[in-house]
């Protein structure tokens, strides 16, 4: 008998989560440090930056954040023609080509360039992985797991709180609840080991630490590979 249950995309479990969070994490920390305090991916940093610069009539850093901002969105409309040609493939391949490229540029040359190709390549990663286990998560900034984590973790701590949140707002069973604190957790952890890793590499290696990230991305690359491969082999044998 033919077994007719769906592949499941293994980049939207916990381990291909981890992975890209854990990518997330060193990416931003390596950028900051090395890029003169300019984020890659958590662009609630640089809008803030931006403002301060424009109140303080600091045009240029206006236009370094702005440029990143132009560049993050561009990102997304990118993630989303890839999305809707099944080629999510191709954006972890771009981002791991522009990461080894980068990590060839001497720490302190062409800066705006450097950190517009990784906010580039890193918002078509942020946009394109958005569920683990069936819940939303981000890959790249932790505000938004961390409210999940928190939310999970109150509702559990607090059963009636939750029957009577339940009953208003149509929230998911306890079970869900559960699987959503413990998921997100071990999230929140992978981007900090990332960030902590970043933080140690950054200021010994410069931009050469852009390869280490790329190597948690080249383990995702050869996972959605693999997976590819196995759909297109299902698909030809149905």
């Amino acid at each position: 008998m033919t077994d007719t249950t769906p592949l499941r995309d293994p980049l939207a479990s916990l381990v291909g989560a981890c992975l890209l969070a854990g990518t997330g994490g060193m990416l931003d920390v390596i950028v900051f440090l090395n890029q003169n305090h300019v984020f890659a991916c958590a662009m609630t940093g640089n809008v803030i930056f931006m403002a301060v610069a424009a109140v303080g009539r600091d045009w240029v850093q206006v236009g370094r954040h702005g440029v990143l901002l132009v560049a993050f969105f561009l990102g997304i409309a990118g993630s989303m023609f890839l999305r809707t040609r099944r080629a999510a493939v191709f954006g972890i391949a771009l981002q791991i080509v522009a990461l080894v490229g980068l990590g060839f540029v001497p720490r302190g040359v062409s800066p705006v360039m450097v950190t517009v190709v990784i906010a580039f390549s890193a918002s078509l990663q942020v946009a394109t992985f958005r569920k683990v286990d069936g819940m939303a998560y981000n890959s790249a900034f932790v505000t938004g797991n961390l409210r999940s984590v928190a939310e999970a973790a109150y509702l559990l701590l607090f059963p009636r709180e939750h029957a009577a949140i339940a009953e208003v707002e149509k929230t998911d069973p306890e079970e869900q609840q559960r699987a959503v604190a413990r998921g997100l957790t071990l999230v929140c952890g992978a981007f900090l080991v990332g960030a902590l890793l970043g933080a140690w590499l950054a200021p010994r290696w410069g931009n050469r630490s852009l390869w280490v990230v790329a190597v948690p991305l080249v383990v995702t690359l050869g996972i959605a590979w693999r997976h590819r491969r196995a759909m297109e082999a299902a698909n030809a044998e149905g």
